[in-house]
């Protein structure tokens, strides 16, 4: 075995795809990069490799959500919120920070990825010839650039690039301590978008702010070492809690970040998710009403030239798609606001019907076999909670899921049910790992479905939904 890679294999085109703006701004441009086939081939098996040793020693950090098997934007928000909700259970405020970085995939430096390679007992000749003598080209039209050469980040379009950025920033979370002087903090990353939250009682403001300036000092330093580059003006600060212990915060909150001063935002977009100091989701839900309304209005304008087949499918891949991104996260806001998200399905039944505004439109909702918008928030609910049960992924989330037999040593009708965090106010039953494994019980366990497999299983819970109405 050579552990060489072709310098054939190694020659990139980049075609540059307009995203929005001013087209003479080189930022404006998404770069789409075209590498070799045989090469993704070979890098999928290299990944698989990796990727089985890594995960069967345990060396991923758990709170790395991106490019990772059963993990997800909506698994590492899970992470966030529900932590926050528990602060908010026990009567404590949250400061969370959105760190904000730049270009992190193109900054990654090969001698130290190879160096944490080797520290993980992974052989790097072939990955070593794989970094080496990589170039790539620019194309726009027909006229195409000089080769120039890649020394430096993981390469776009490749299979093995996001694998290794995780693993080159794979120990950031060993300088993060889970506490700092009583508070409970919680880091949790998206590939290169990184959350801190720091969690304590409001009577403890300003130490809890100073602890959190240290620990974004500690996170500055290793992006810094890692020649990673920090916005600290696109940086957000969140204060989040229940609304009487927010209300009786007299000063506006801010911390200093990286000689800059954060404000507290009154609401960020956090991995495409509105979230407000409350948790409430009203301004992400009236978002998603709005651009799904207006996707409506458009696909209605456009039905007459339109195939009736197609219909059902272009409202499901651009409108549904809205509506189900994150619903787990969202799912906790309070009926008054899941209730808004009917509309858009009653809007979609009149848009395939052609009923008019006032006619009503449950029949023809019931024959096209939807779900109502809180059923529709329930089954995404249920099928995460199964598809974590049965994988074990993500481990960060089944570590805290425990069955009533595991606690109490003798056999009851519930011992197979999972057992209910204790919950002191509302907050805690909102919870995604409260509230879901509550219907989880309920709806797969007492109905003996939750054995099948996750195809099964959602074929299984939407009949049983169904017969719920």
């Amino acid at each position: 075995m050579t552990e060489t890679v072709p310098s054939s294999w190694k020659r990139a085109i980049v075609i540059p795809i307009h995203k929005r703006n001013d087209p003479s701004e080189a930022s404006n441009f998404r770069p789409v990069t075209i590498v070799s086939t045989i090469c993704k081939l070979v890098e999928k098996l290299v990944h698989h490799q990796l990727t089985a040793y890594l995960v069967y020693h345990g060396l991923f950090s758990s709170d790395q959500h991106g490019f990772t098997e059963k993990h997800s934007t909506c698994t590492a928000l899970l992470s966030i919120t529900d932590n926050i909700l528990q602060g908010m259970d026990d009567s404590e405020i949250t400061l969370l920070t959105l760190i904000d970085l730049s270009r992190c995939f193109d900054v990654v430096d090969h001698s130290m990825l190879l160096t944490k390679l080797r520290q993980l007992q992974i052989s790097t000749g072939w990955i070593q010839s794989f970094l080496e003598g990589h170039t790539q080209r620019v194309r726009v039209g027909q006229t195409i650039s000089e080769p120039r050469d890649i020394t430096i980040g993981t390469f776009q379009g490749s299979c093995l690039g996001p694998l290794l950025y995780n693993i080159f920033s794979n120990d950031i979370a060993c300088f993060i301590p889970h506490h700092i002087d009583g508070f409970r903090v919680t880091i949790v990353r998206y590939a290169d978008d990184s959350q801190v939250a720091i969690t304590g009682p409001r009577s403890r403001l300003e130490e809890m702010k100073r602890s959190l300036e240290s620990v974004l000092d500690v996170m500055c330093t290793w992006f810094m070492q890692h020649g990673m580059l920090v916005n600290a003006s696109k940086t957000e600060l969140l204060l989040c809690g229940d609304r009487r212990q927010v209300c009786k915060l007299k000063d506006p909150v801010s911390i200093v970040f990286m000689e800059q001063t954060l404000q507290c935002s009154k609401t960020v977009k956090n991995l495409g998710v509105i979230m407000d100091p409350y948790l409430s989701y009203e301004d992400h839900i009236s978002h998603v009403v709005g651009k799904c309304t207006g996707i409506l209005i458009g696909i209605l304008n456009a039905k007459q030239v339109l195939p009736p087949s197609v219909l059902p499918k272009l409202i499901d891949a651009l409108v549904f798609s809205h509506v189900r991104y994150c619903a787990q996260v969202y799912g906790c806001a309070n009926p008054t606001n899941i209730a808004k998200l009917q509309k858009v399905f009653n809007f979609a039944a009149r848009v395939l019907s052609g009923r008019r505004k006032y006619d009503h439109i449950s029949g023809v909702i019931k024959e096209l076999g939807w779900l109502s918008a809180n059923q529709y928030v329930t089954y995404f609910d249920l099928c995460l909670m199964h598809s974590i049960l049965t994988t074990g992924k993500p481990e960060v989330i089944r570590s805290t899921l425990v069955y009533n037999h595991e606690i109490v040593r003798r056999d009851t009708r519930q011992s197979n049910n999972l057992a209910l965090s204790r919950a002191n106010l509302n907050h805690g039953k909102r919870q995604y790992m409260y509230r879901a494994a509550e219907q989880y019980n309920e709806l797969a366990i007492k109905r003996g479905v939750s054995g099948t497999s996750q195809r099964l299983f959602k074929a299984h819970v939407r009949k049983l939904l169904h017969s719920t109405e």
